[in-house]
């Protein structure tokens, strides 16, 4: 169906024309949601059709909510909604929650994230795009789609605290914080950035195997790690068969390291910027915005109420944007 059903369904007015690539693979874009990240799904659905990037591929939806499988917007955008069941589910017991911290422990799974895995399957499809859906799309993604970079899966490095941070645990000057984000977006990071983070993920035909989760899952059950992220980035780095290839942040940029910066700095990261990435528990949907807030967050505020004013994608959200403050001016991106 693609996210142009939704023109075609009176949720969207228009779309702007795709970019056509006759490069790219055929390339599904793929969510792992539950009725808690309905609202930014479709926040996150909004800034894909604003840049016209990624609009006409099919979408695959996974969920183990039963909510997801009823909502109007998920049924009129999804190719596949694929629902993981107990059966399914079962697979993942294998997995110790020993590291794992209490606040993301859950009785069913250890951590909610590892449902993720459940992307190692056939789908049709010689590439899927994963993408969370705690992230804003800023700019388009054509050409990751259409990159011949050799790989059977591709994502952006965990940001480490050497960014921000000194020896000393004080920050660094801010023109030192911009240069180093900077080169992080721009693919430029040290060897210390090698670890894996899963927001964004290219996986190639290969990966789109069950043969590979039933591989993941056995190296799983004999470690313990903290979330699946580093599950992979510990497989892939022991892997002779398989091969992981670290992309440049830009792709997968995290808010929160924008943090430290001051607005003018942090409007030239973001202008570079396809996905920006909210992890950890700190959600912009779950706190108010205010002068005080993070401009990310601020922004992520502003592209809702910009979907909600403007198109039906939220119209079964209750929304509440009396907490953005009257003088919070458009930034230019």
């Amino acid at each position: 169906m693609a996210i142009e059903n939704l023109v075609k369904m009176g949720f969207l007015n228009r779309l702007e024309p795709a970019t056509e690539n006759s490069a790219v693979r055929s390339t599904a874009l793929m969510f792992v949601i539950d009725s808690s990240f309905l609202l930014p799904f479709k926040v996150l659905l909004y800034t894909i059709a604003k840049n016209s990037s990624g609009t006409k591929l099919p979408i695959i939806v996974l969920t183990q909510d039963e909510a997801v499988l009823k909502d109007e917007i998920v049924k009129a955008v999804a190719d596949e909604i694929r629902f993981i069941g107990e059966k399914e589910i079962e697979q993942f017991k294998v997995i110790s929650s020993r590291r794992i911290p209490d606040r993301y422990k859950l009785d069913w799974i250890p951590k909610y994230t590892f449902l993720k895995w459940s992307m190692f399957d056939d789908y049709g499809v010689k590439q899927v795009l994963f993408i969370d859906a705690d992230i804003l799309c800023l700019n388009s993604f054509e050409d990751l789609l259409a990159s011949d970079a050799p790989g059977d899966i591709f994502g952006g490095p965990r940001f480490m605290e050497h960014l921000i941070l000194r020896e000393d645990k004080k920050p660094h000057s801010e023109g030192k914080i911009f240069r180093n984000l900077r080169n992080m977006a721009k693919g430029r990071f040290d060897e210390q950035h090698n670890r894996l983070n899963s927001g964004v993920l290219l996986l190639r035909e290969r990966m789109l195997n069950p043969k590979f989760r039933k591989e993941l899952l056995e190296f799983a059950s004999s470690r313990e790690y903290v979330n699946e992220q580093s599950y992979l980035t510990a497989f892939f780095s022991q892997s002779e068969e398989y091969h992981l290839s670290l992309i440049a942040s830009r792709y997968n940029f995290g808010a929160g390291s924008l943090s430290q910066l001051s607005i003018l700095p942090e409007l030239k990261i973001l202008k570079d910027i396809v996905f920006l990435h909210f992890p950890g528990p700190r959600k912009p949907w779950l706190t108010e915005a205010s002068p005080t807030s993070r401009f990310s967050h601020v922004l992520w505020h502003r592209v809702c109420q910009e979907a909600a004013t403007r198109t039906r994608l939220l119209g079964a959200e209750k929304v509440d944007f009396s907490s953005l403050a009257a003088d919070f001016r458009e930034a230019d991106m």
